[in-house]
């Protein structure tokens, strides 16, 4: 386990100690990741970069903060912290860095404007909503599926952890989460299922995923054609869609599709010893 390192030491004013300041970066609890994994864990919410002379000091300034906000998240027994970043913000990136935490994802967030952009070609494959039945096949897809995602990239959980995450996270998708459930099914057996949730006019494809033996198959670009056909008669304005830049052929899929790149993420994780080890 990785210890973050000691905290700011007190400063001495005409022999008076005076304790640090509270860092202006902070930790939000993760409610949901702490009780599916039995393990506290938090977020950083990163202040931006200080003022300073140049760039290297305002990136060390940055560190000096988030090094105070780890120090303070182990004593209140957090275990495992992220932080996301955007690309572009290549001073808090540093930042970040030297405070200790290690990078696990390269997400990029896709979008499809449906003012602007031609829906794609109707589905050559079979799509229907997801019925009850169909829930285990879900779980099972969702569990063998995302190899690339930040959980799989992270040494903090095993590899049992992860697909049964994916396979928690199908089933609550399909008990409200997402607002639309759709899968495509072959021969009898299903090939892949795309799940849709709406906030306001925005859509979001939070989970695609093809079997392994149905893939190259036309069974993904169904899918998508499918969740942007639904999104478009659900009124969303935008639909989006993250997946890991390593992903090329999910990336080429949406791309093809009429999604553009719209912002790129970095997340870096950090796993805490408990305090006095």
């Amino acid at each position: 386990m990785i210890a973050p390192p000691a905290g700011p030491a007190r400063a001495a004013v005409s022999g008076v100690l005076l304790s640090p300041p509270e860092p202006a970066t902070h930790i939000c609890h993760l409610d949901w990741d702490t009780a599916f994994f039995g393990s506290r864990m938090g977020v950083l919410e990163l202040a931006p970069a200080p003022d300073g002379p140049d760039e290297p000091s305002r990136a060390n300034l940055q560190e000096f903060d988030i090094r105070a906000a780890l120090t303070q998240a182990q004593a209140q027994g957090y275990e495992h912290v992220i932080a996301r970043v955007p690309a572009e913000e290549l001073l808090t990136v540093w930042a970040v860095e030297q405070a200790g935490l290690r990078l696990v994802d390269i997400g990029l967030d896709s979008t499809f404007a449906f003012t602007t952009t031609p829906l794609p070609a109707a589905p050559c494959v079979p799509i229907r909503s997801a019925r009850p039945k169909d829930l285990p096949a879900l779980r099972d897809i969702a569990a063998d599926a995302f190899r690339l995602s930040r959980f799989s990239a992270d040494p903090f959980f095993s590899g049992e952890q992860v697909s049964d995450f994916h396979r928690e996270w199908a089933k609550n998708l399909y008990a409200g989460l997402a607002q639309a459930v759709l899968v495509c099914e072959v021969d009898g057996s299903m090939a892949g299922f795309v799940t849709c949730a709406m906030s306001g006019e925005e859509g979001r494809i939070p989970l695609i995923a093809t079997q392994a033996g149905y893939r190259r198959r036309g069974v993904g670009r169904g899918l998508v054609s499918a969740a942007l056909r639904w999104f478009a008669e659900a009124g969303a304005r935008v639909a989006h869609v993250k997946t890991q830049s390593v992903n090329y052929p999910a990336l080429a899929l949406y791309h093809r599709a009429g999604f553009v790149i719209g912002k790129s993420e970095l997340t870096f994780s950090v796993t805490l010893s408990p305090v006095g080890e």
